[in-house]
């Protein structure tokens, strides 16, 4: 699930990750989200 999950975020804009940012923070380690997204 959670690698589905970061698919989606992948396919994301910086606009749509700066509205969700708090959500994906709270769900996941930053450093982590942050990894993933690069």
């Amino acid at each position: 699930a959670s690698q589905k999950y970061f698919e989606r975020l992948k396919s994301l804009t910086i606009e749509q990750l700066d509205s969700l940012g708090l959500e994906l923070i709270d769900m996941k380690n930053e450093e982590e989200l942050k990894k993933h997204l690069m």
